[in-house]
C-alpha cells in the first residue's frame, strides 16, 4: 500500500526503455508524491536537459537507470556531481536500474548525490522510499 508522503515538486525518471519509464511514473502519479513526474528516455537527452535548465527548476528527485546507450548511468552521475558541488543542488539520485550487481551498487554508493539504489522494477514499496 502507498503511504502519504511530503509531495514533491519534480521527479525525473531517466530510463532508456519506454515501459519501465511507464510503470514507474504510474506508481509515483498513484501516490501523489510529486507535482510533476518527467521522462527522459536517454542520458543524452538528459544532458541536455540539464544544460539548459536552471538550477532553481532541478528536480528534488531523479531515478536513473545505469545501463543505458551512449552514456551509462554512473557516466550521467559524474555529471550530476559536478552540478550539484557547482550549483549546491539538492536533487536526490535514486538509482533504478535492472543490475543487481554488487559492483554497480558499490559504485553507486561513492556518489554524494545516490539516497538509494532500487532494482527494477519500482514498486509501492520502493516509492515509499523515496524521501
Amino acid at each position: 500500500m502507498l503511504q502519504p508522503k511530503n509531495k514533491f515538486n519534480k521527479i525525473l525518471l531517466i530510463d532508456d526503455n519506454p515501459i519501465d519509464n511507464l510503470i514507474s511514473q504510474r506508481y509515483i502519479n498513484a501516490a501523489k508524491i510529486a507535482n510533476e513526474c518527467i521522462t527522459i528516455d536517454s542520458s543524452l537527452d538528459a544532458y541536455d536537459y540539464f544544460d539548459e535548465l536552471p538550477a532553481k527548476d532541478f528536480p528534488d528527485v531523479i531515478l536513473l537507470d545505469l545501463n543505458m546507450p551512449m552514456y551509462n548511468g554512473f557516466e550521467f552521475l559524474d555529471k550530476i556531481e559536478t552540478l550539484v558541488n557547482a550549483h549546491k543542488i539538492n536533487s536526490k539520485v535514486y538509482i533504478l536500474t535492472s543490475s543487481n550487481n554488487p559492483k554497480d551498487l558499490q559504485k553507486a554508493r561513492t556518489y554524494n548525490a545516490v539516497a538509494d539504489y532500487f532494482v527494477k522494477p519500482l514498486n509501492a514499496d520502493l516509492v515509499n522510499k523515496i524521501n
